[in-house]
């Protein structure tokens, strides 16, 4: 690994299974590389000490990485969102499935691992150590927080479907929410949980409330707020939204003479838009 600042490093522990357990190890990384960038350099650093290396690249690639609670972390994750206790379990997918079946596999991982009698104890004085009590960063699920007036509810329907056939992950209150659960706590972990946020602006949604909070909190979060207006001008626009939004962000859907629908013209507006915070970790 190349020397980086000490200050940048962040104390994980590090256990891959690959038919069994390869290794569990505590490793110094750069808090803001990849989860898969980190399996690549350690899965390398210990293959090179034995005599049947594994491929560092090919496993780095189809790992699947769960958190010590088996919660599966997404792709794009950085060493710096890893949850507490800081414990990423890289698990080999190849022969498994899309996931390799990890969810259920972890938590008797884990149990073995305790019980372990070499990486057993090496756990526990992991778990017992101030690298694993810790304030993670945002652990982003979503690219996009979509809000909107319910009345809107068959165009942001349109926009996210675009979105996600391009890769976009959005949450839409209407798809998201689970019925019988307190829908105030959902949307407060997926706006904690979106990089950026896309304001669908319309003459049924400018003056809805709840989509001025939604973009309050997302600005005050300090996420990246992106305004779509469909059938509306700039001006139209109140102020304390305004305010929240760049000027040269603004998105403005077609006229009904455009062989494409609002929600396409949107979407290829936005879509390289929300990669590009993806990848450059704006949203951070």
């Amino acid at each position: 690994m190349a020397e980086v600042d000490d200050s940048s490093l962040r104390r994980v522990l590090v256990v891959l299974y690959s038919d069994g357990v390869q290794f569990a190890i505590g490793v110094d990384w750069p808090a803001a590389q990849t989860l898969t960038a980190m399996a690549r350099g350690v899965i390398a650093a210990i293959a090179a000490q034995e005599p049947e290396p594994l491929d560092a690249d090919v496993v780095a690639a189809t790992c699947a990485f769960f958190s010590w609670d088996a919660e599966q972390l997404p792709f794009g994750t950085t060493v710096s969102q890893v949850p507490e206790p800081g414990v990423v379990i890289a698990v080999d997918t190849r022969g498994r499935g899309d996931d390799g079946g990890g969810g259920g596999l972890v938590p008797l991982l884990r149990r073995a691992l305790l019980q372990h009698e070499t990486y057993g104890p090496r756990v526990r004085r992991f778990l017992r150590s101030p690298d694993a009590v810790r304030e993670p960063a945002p652990l982003f699920r979503f690219d996009a927080f979509v809000s909107y007036s319910a009345l809107d509810g068959p165009l942001a329907a349109g926009l996210v479907r675009e979105l996600g056939a391009s890769g976009v992950v959005c949450f839409l209150a209407e798809i998201a929410l689970a019925a019988g659960r307190l829908w105030a706590d959902q949307l407060h972990r997926a706006l904690l949980s979106s990089r950026a946020a896309v304001i669908l602006l319309t003459p049924r949604s400018v003056h809805s409330e709840w989509v001025q909070v939604e973009a309050g909190a997302m600005w005050a979060l300090g996420r990246p707020v992106l305004p779509t207006l469909a059938g509306l001008a700039p001006a139209d626009v109140p102020a304390s939204v305004r305010a929240l939004m760049p000027e040269d962000l603004v998105l403005v859907a077609p006229s009904s003479s455009s062989t494409d629908t609002p929600a396409e013209a949107l979407a290829r507006t936005l879509v390289p838009l929300l990669l590009g915070i993806r990848e450059t970790g704006d949203g951070a």
